[in-house]
């Protein structure tokens, strides 16, 4: 009888050894998970943030983009307006036969070069619209953002990244609820607790690499 109780001692000591063992396995692979669940759950709110703040820069570009425009249209007006009066007095000045009626059209014509710019009269007589614009344009880009297409494109691109993100933090919760089970069942029931526990580690392998991959494109 005392043989068969040691055999009977040996035989269970070493089941609850390994059923120890295997439940401080499953334990620190719960923390583990967690602990890269906060990472990534981190990294999804600093990306959306950066989203926001892409969105909000390509507003305010929209928005510079707008009253440049209206102020450039603004300043063509003015200066065509001069240009028409300084047309019409050339064309006065031409048509008119006495002195002194041309002297006043041509002091008019005068006058009205000062309120636009000259450089902006083409070899015809006709007034370069397109090519004031698009100096003015021009300059006002060099004080201001007024491009707004590359800051929604990086929005674009960060709201992606935080969807996939996202997805990995819904893996990594799976993985967490295998490792959980896993260390929840009986040790008696060993094949189940590692099957339990191989998908689960399997879930955070490929989780860890899919996050790696997203990082690294960025």
């Amino acid at each position: 009888m005392t043989i068969q109780k040691r055999t009977r001692r040996l035989l269970v000591i070493p089941t609850d050894e390994h059923g120890s063992h295997f439940q401080t396995i499953m334990a620190f692979m719960i923390a583990a998970v967690t602990l890269i669940g906060a990472l990534v759950a981190w990294r999804i709110a600093l990306t959306t943030e950066a989203a926001t703040d892409a969105d909000f820069a390509g507003m305010q570009a929209v928005l510079a983009a707008q009253e440049t425009q209206i102020s450039n249209d603004v300043d063509l007006f003015r200066h065509y307006r001069a240009y028409t009066q300084f047309s019409v007095n050339e064309d006065l000045q031409a048509e008119l036969s006495s002195d002194v009626a041309s002297e006043i059209a041509e002091g008019s014509a005068a006058t009205s070069q000062i309120f636009f710019p000259r450089r902006y009269l083409n070899r015809d007589g006709s007034y370069a619209i397109e090519r004031q614009l698009g100096e003015l344009w021009a300059q006002a880009s060099q004080d201001r953002d007024l491009n707004a297409n590359p800051h929604f494109a990086e929005a674009d691109s960060l709201r992606g990244k935080a969807s996939q993100l996202t997805g990995i933090f819904i893996l990594l919760t799976m993985s967490l609820f295998f490792y959980t089970s896993a260390e929840g069942i009986y040790h008696e029931r060993r094949r189940l607790r590692y099957t339990l526990g191989s998908i689960g580690t399997v879930l955070l392998l490929v989780t860890i690499l899919a996050a790696l991959l997203i990082e690294l494109q960025s």
